[in-house]
């Protein structure tokens, strides 16, 4: 995996690895992240390194604030780490137990048929924006045909006028010539 950000790795991270991992007690804890600070910080980037991003989101820890950070879920064999997707910090780790392997197999599944919906919804969408250009391409084609039409019809009604107006004048033509002749006599 490719980390475009420097990660960090916040203290309770370590804190819960040295509990964790190294099975410290309460007691211990802090003591283990003096001592063994390099060996932690070293193997909580592998397991970010070498896990599979299985998750991006809102952080289900923090669902009842209002503020809910958005969080990368990686899983490395069998520990889950949340990192703090804006800031690129590891909030905590954990490994996973037996007991929610059944939810993390529903969770795949369902992953699977997101990717599956995904892939076919867009291959459907590709199918569909050609059938969009295609009408786009016929409205444009009937657009040119009706401005060709307007513009033929345009034509016509000044050929109209002006048929209208040369019988006009031939009329006024012939009104003035009978005035003419009926003066003359």
């Amino acid at each position: 995996m490719i980390i475009l950000k420097p990660l960090h790795i916040s203290n309770h991270a370590k804190e819960r690895y040295a509990e964790r991992n190294m099975h410290a007690t309460k007691l211990e804890v802090p003591m283990f992240v003096d001592k063994y600070d390099t060996k932690i910080q070293d193997d909580i980037f592998k397991m970010v390194e070498y896990g599979e991003l299985i998750y991006t989101g809102n952080n289900p820890a923090q669902e009842h604030r209002k503020q809910n950070s958005i969080v990368n879920i990686y899983l490395c064999t069998n520990w889950m780490v949340l990192v703090d997707a804006e800031n690129n910090t590891v909030i905590t780790l954990f490994e996973k137990d037996r007991c929610v392997q059944d939810m993390f197999d529903e969770f795949f599944s369902a992953r699977d048929e997101f990717e599956e919906i995904s892939q076919k919804i867009t291959d459907e969408n590709k199918v569909l924006q050609q059938l969009i250009t295609q009408n786009d391409e016929q409205i444009k084609e009937a657009n040119d045909r009706v401005r060709r039409l307007q513009q033929d019809n345009k034509r016509l009604k000044d050929q109209i006028t002006t048929n209208f107006n040369r019988r006009k004048s031939v009329k006024i033509k012939m009104t003035n010539l009978f005035d003419k002749i009926i003066r003359n006599y």
